[in-house]
């Protein structure tokens, strides 16, 4: 009977052993940490190569700073917005766009983000068929003179967006041409790590205005991301979206004007929600949010909600950086035509720097 005991353990063990080192039976929770510990290191790579870009498009901005001593003074306001001075942000992008077999043209907003590349929303890029002009480096929406038009040679979409709700509203476009940067046409920098607590946030965009008309100029509006009623009315939305609740909570940015009666509107769609960079410059930027969509109708009263849904840039920096510089290193370092510390007298992103 001891006998059979012991071959039959020894069986058991044999079997056990021969489980364990079977290449199909791995420790499940290791394969979960390897897998994870794999993205987090593909993250983290791709996060560099956009705080590499970053630096080098805060010393343009620093090179090519400016003062800006216009008023902000003009009464035709976008949801109660302002004008904004011209060269302040150099990274924004004006897209016009029509399907090929139509003759009306429709209007978003968006970002430079390389020398290539201009960030905006999907929903305004859905069709397959589109006719799509760029036009960077003027504040004023129709053909002035000012600014140049790019074409665009393709359009990279952040797969399966969801139109109803508007999650995963972010894409990618690709211009014709490298773009020459000088002082009215600057990439932005990408938030790489979101904090939720900034003091400033502005969003800014072609948007109607609250009388429904279409600005010829470039509008910005100073918009909140805390609060008491502000994060009510985030919160209520939010809930209402069901299923949808914890996608939200990690893949987009609420923000509001509540108290001032601002807001973003039709037309503002892929243009940046950003922040001031601490960099001693006055025109650098970082985007922390895409313009997705809003809770009101572009009017200004007691009733509306006056709360936007930004695309948090954070989430989607990892799709966003392996597209726009790709992993031959040569794609992201710094260009060899870029402002340097010995021929420049330029400015380093700092905590400690005063802005």
């Amino acid at each position: 009977m001891a006998n059979s005991m012991i071959l039959l353990s020894c069986t058991i063990l044999s079997l056990w052993i021969a489980e364990a080192r079977s290449p199909y039976a791995a420790n499940s929770s290791s394969k979960k940490r390897q897998v994870v510990e794999e993205k987090q290191n593909s993250d983290d790579y791709q996060i560099r190569k956009a705080e590499t870009k970053c630096e080098e498009y805060v010393q343009y901005g620093c090179l090519y700073q400016k003062s800006f001593d216009e008023k902000y003074n003009d009464k035709d306001q976008i949801l109660n917005g302002e004008n904004v001075p011209e060269g302040m942000l150099p990274h924004m992008a004006l897209l016009i766009i029509k399907n090929k077999t139509s003759t009306i043209w429709t209007r978003c907003s968006g970002s430079l983000i390389s020398e290539r590349y201009v960030m905006s929303v999907r929903h305004c890029l859905e069709s397959l068929d589109l006719e799509i002009k760029i036009k960077l480096g003027s504040i004023y929406r129709t053909n002035d003179g000012t600014g140049k038009w790019y074409d665009v040679e393709s359009i990279h979409r952040y797969p399966e967006l969801i139109t109803k709700h508007f999650v995963n509203d972010i894409a990618l476009l690709k211009l014709s041409e490298e773009v020459h940067f000088n002082p009215h046409v600057i990439p932005i920098c990408l938030n790489t790590k979101y904090k939720g607590d900034y003091e400033r946030t502005i969003a800014s965009g072609w948007g109607f205005t609250e009388d429904g008309r279409a600005p010829e100029r470039l509008k910005m509006a100073e918009l909140a991301l805390k609060g008491e009623a502000l994060e009510l009315k985030c919160h209520q939305y939010i809930k209402g979206t069901k299923k949808y609740a914890d996608i939200y909570k990690i893949q987009t940015i609420c923000a509001g004007g509540i108290d001032t009666q601002k807001d973003t509107c039709k037309g503002d769609s892929g243009g940046p929600l950003q922040v001031p960079l601490e960099s001693g410059c006055p025109n650098t930027y970082e985007q922390i949010g895409i313009t997705s969509f809003g809770g009101g109708n572009c009017t200004i009263g007691p009733t509306q909600p006056y709360i936007g849904i930004y695309a948090k840039v954070e989430y989607f920096l990892p799709w966003i950086a392996s597209i726009v510089w790709p992993d031959d290193e040569s794609n992201y370092v710094h260009r060899e035509d870029a402002p340097t510390n010995s021929t420049e007298q330029l400015c380093v992103i700092s905590n400690d720097t005063q802005s």
